[in-house]
């Protein structure tokens, strides 16, 4: 039987990094582990050893990981976009240009899709 505390010593190091390659967080990069670890606790029984311990440690990491994108999944809303856009500084002439660009794009669009129905 492993012991978690010898796996925990050998592999934190590992994990951590690739969890801030992920998260660009220490904060959450720590938090991560600590769950990856958990989750290995409570999933050490059914590890059979069909892969290397460290990669399935790893994999615990990367599905803790997409658990905390599902979690922490949010709505940005037309305002937020509006903020980002005035705090980025963005020049109005270039999202003006694109703005027609699209309406174009779409009044084409429906041009065509008028011509096939008549």
């Amino acid at each position: 039987m492993f012991k978690i505390e010898k796996l925990y010593m050998q592999y934190k190091k590992d994990i951590y990094i690739y969890l801030m390659s992920l998260t660009h967080n220490p904060l959450l990069s720590e938090d991560l582990l600590s769950e990856t670890f958990l989750g290995a606790i409570k999933s050490l029984p059914a590890f059979k050893g069909n892969s290397d311990i460290k990669t399935w440690l790893f994999s615990i990491a990367r599905y803790k990981w997409f658990e905390y994108l599902r979690k922490d999944k949010k709505d940005v809303s037309f305002d937020d976009l509006a903020m980002l856009y005035i705090t980025e500084g963005v020049d109005d002439k270039i999202v003006e240009k694109k703005a027609v660009s699209r309406i174009i794009e779409l009044l084409d669009c429906e041009e065509k899709n008028l011509k096939i129905l008549y």
